[in-house]
């Protein structure tokens, strides 16, 4: 099986009626990582850290232990949005040998608008840190800050930068998941953060314990909904999602680059990926 997609392409098929320019249509988009899956793309700054392949490991890092860094890995293709569920396993680790009690900063998964940008599968953020990699986010060349909806998995307290606890940051609570637009919150434009879309994000989980989590993202009907660590993955509509909201200006049937990211600052901690499986109710061009 290739990785990157369920089944192989056959040129001409068609979704919804249209013939899909990349030569494939289905359901499922598949990567285990236990290859480098060909139909994704691999971002990090020309400076070097960011997203790479662990081949010994077969999994995907995001960023490793190390300062500043900002990576993205985002799927090649863009795809039409409307009624899908991505499903990955996530793992957050840092070692107190490495550091102080201080590790930061999360990482998250988007959904990038396609505007008519070349390259939208080079996209990444232009920085590091408190952005989680969803924030001022731009094609390899371009000036033009990418727009879109994402969820974010946070693991530090920005009160240096946002000490009132805005741009849904819980003040005294590092680790949280909330779900956001990738516009630069206005209330706290400094400190970079992404725009939260809900009035409460989720406190109470650990995320940076170095064990894989089972995550899965619902769109449906214009909402996005969040499970981690579902009791049933095989069966969402047994268990309430933790985190719902909303994508305001959202258009069913508009196209979007599917992404994975992650940043780390002057605290630092490495954040992976394995088994993802998004899967769309009906045929898609993929």
């Amino acid at each position: 099986m290739t990785e990157g997609l369920r089944r192989p392409a056959h040129q001409g098929e068609r979704a919804g009626g249209n013939v899909c320019a990349s030569g494939s249509c289905g359901t499922v988009i598949s990567a285990s990582m236990a290859e480098i899956p060909p139909l994704w793309t691999f971002n990090h700054p020309m400076a070097g850290g960011g997203a790479s392949y662990d081949g010994t490991n077969h999994v995907a890092i995001l960023t490793q232990p190390a300062i500043n860094q900002v990576g993205t890995i985002v799927y090649k293709h863009p795809i039409v949005a409307d009624t899908m569920t991505a499903a990955f396993q996530m793992r957050i680790k840092w070692s107190p040998m490495d550091m102080s009690m201080a590790h930061a900063d999360g990482m998250g998964f988007m959904l990038i608008k396609a505007d008519g940008e070349a390259n939208l599968d080079t996209a990444i953020s232009t920085m590091a840190g408190s952005t989680l990699g969803m924030t001022m986010v731009r094609a390899t060349g371009s000036a033009t800050t990418l727009t879109g909806y994402g969820v974010e998995f946070d693991t530090y307290e920005s009160v240096y930068m946002n000490p009132n606890g805005l741009c849904g940051e819980p003040k005294g609570v590092g680790e949280h998941i909330n779900i956001d637009s990738l516009d630069l919150c206005p209330d706290a434009p400094g400190s970079n953060l992404p725009t939260s879309l809900t009035t409460m994000p989720v406190k109470g989980y650990k995320l940076s314990d170095g064990n894989w989590h089972q995550v899965a993202v619902r769109l449906a009907q214009g909402t996005l909904s969040v499970w981690f660590d579902p009791a049933n993955p095989a069966d969402l509509s047994a268990q309430p999602p933790v985190l719902a909201a909303p994508l305001p200006n959202f258009h069913a049937g508009d196209a979007y680059y599917l992404a994975f990211s992650g940043a780390t600052g002057s605290a630092f901690e490495e954040h992976a990926i394995r088994n993802v499986t998004i899967t769309f109710d009906t045929p898609h061009c993929l």
